[in-house]
């Protein structure tokens, strides 16, 4: 049993991380940024009103607190992040505009990866390390920067038989739990 906060997100690697194949790998890393492009949006239009009622108080208020709430939800690099995430996993700029149902399956599960890295969970549950580490989806080293780079920590679970070579460098704290027989969970240090 796992509990976690309300306003926590816990992030799953699985085939439903992708909600369209026919969405394009932009379009698909784009979703994961919705509520920061409602907030673009409804910001030029507040900068629209502003400029054609410049005395207005009201919408210069409103427009202050969208900007501060687009800022708070990184919007002014969200562009960048969804390129820089899908380079750093080999998509190139020619078919960022490709169809995902277009892509071999491995390419879909970076796909997937790669969206759910943007989503920036606090606890992120990978099944079967071992595969994506074999499929050239993810190196060890991409998995520690990735951990790295994110501003405050985030929680992970690996799952699978036996934990990849260097995987105590990545971790605090690796808890080993075995269900073959009654035993109490190893913790490695």
């Amino acid at each position: 049993c796992i509990s976690i906060a309300k306003n926590k997100q816990i992030g799953y690697l699985s085939q439903n991380v992708i909600e369209s194949l026919d969405h394009t790998l932009k379009e698909e890393a784009l979703l994961v940024f919705k509520r920061v492009i409602e907030v673009e949006k409804r910001m030029t239009q507040l900068a629209n009103e502003y400029a054609l009622n410049p005395n207005n108080r009201e919408i210069e208020k409103k427009y202050t607190n969208i900007v501060d709430e687009f800022d708070r939800l990184g919007g002014y690099d969200y562009n960048y992040q969804i390129e820089m995430m899908l380079f750093k996993f080999g998509f190139t700029q020619d078919v960022i505009d490709r169809p995902i149902k277009t892509f071999s399956g491995g390419e879909r599960t970076k796909m997937a990866f790669v969206k759910l890295l943007l989503a920036k969970p606090d606890l992120l549950i990978l099944d079967e390390i071992f595969g994506l580490i074999d499929y050239d989806i993810i190196s060890l080293e991409d998995l520690n920067n990735l951990i790295a780079a994110k501003n405050d920590s985030m929680d992970l679970i690996l799952t699978g038989r036996n934990l990849p070579e260097g995987m105590m460098e990545i971790a605090d704290c690796v808890y080993s739990i075995h269900t073959e027989k009654e035993q109490s969970p190893e913790i490695l240090e």
